[in-house]
């Protein structure tokens, strides 16, 4: 069963709250493993309260009971979207008329939430971590083969016969100085316009699961589905 946190805001009718909470949960196919008490909800979106427990929603009895600012409550639906949870509000499964409300409200929050993720700040290492555990490019050099728009990277095709023949070589068991004297031969140049050096097809040779549509964690072994186009 999904697992949710209870909301009881201090100060009104706590009993009230906890019989809405209880009564939506028990609708929704929720099971309350928690209740949180409080006079502010931004302590429950942005605090780390759920350490490393997985909770599938927040729930409290109304929309005023988390605050009395839409622009808050879209705020704190995002974060709490962001860590894999969603605001759940008791009060619209009592009135009809929130259906429409509540519909529109979820999809904003999702597309927020969505596209918070896909601009994350990437200056800390946390954050680089984070995006690249995602699959995607968190910054310097494009690889051979692609290039960098819009903070994503995208295939450069006059660059793709480079990654292509450096990967026929390989699998032919040919040796990566014969690669390189190949390339040149070929007449093929790299970015600035020189010949290729055994470390620009080291580089490569080496990097063929990233050429196949998957993405390095930076200081780790660990490979993941990337959100760039594979050239293999």
């Amino acid at each position: 069963m999904r697992k949710a946190v209870g909301w009881i805001r201090t100060g009104s009718d706590e009993a009230r709250q906890r019989s809405a909470v209880e009564a939506c949960c028990l609708e929704d196919g929720l099971s309350v493993v928690d209740w949180i008490k409080g006079d502010d909800f931004s302590a429950v979106a942005y605090g780390n309260w759920m350490g490393h427990r997985r909770i599938d929603a927040v729930v409290a009895a109304t929309a005023d009971d988390v605050t009395e600012d839409v622009f808050e409550f879209y705020a704190y639906g995002c974060k709490l979207g962001m860590r894999n949870s969603s605001l759940v509000i008791a009060e619209w499964r009592e009135y009809p008329g929130y259906a429409i409300h509540r519909k529109v409200m979820e999809r904003l929050v999702d597309t927020i939430c969505k596209k918070e993720l896909e601009h994350e700040p990437v200056r800390s290492a946390t954050g680089r971590i984070r995006k690249a555990k995602r699959g995607g490019y968190i910054g310097g050099q494009a690889p051979m083969g692609y290039r960098a728009v819009d903070g994503k990277l995208e295939v450069n095709p006059d660059e793709v016969p480079v990654v292509l023949l450096i990967m026929e070589e390989k699998h032919a068991g040919r040796t990566k100085i014969g690669t390189v004297e190949k390339l040149n031969a070929n007449g093929y140049r790299t970015r600035r316009g020189g010949p290729f050096q055994i470390s620009t097809v080291q580089s490569i040779w080496n990097n063929e699961k990233f050429y196949e549509g998957y993405y390095k964690v930076k200081g780790t072994d660990e490979w993941v589905m990337g959100q760039h186009e594979a050239i293999l």
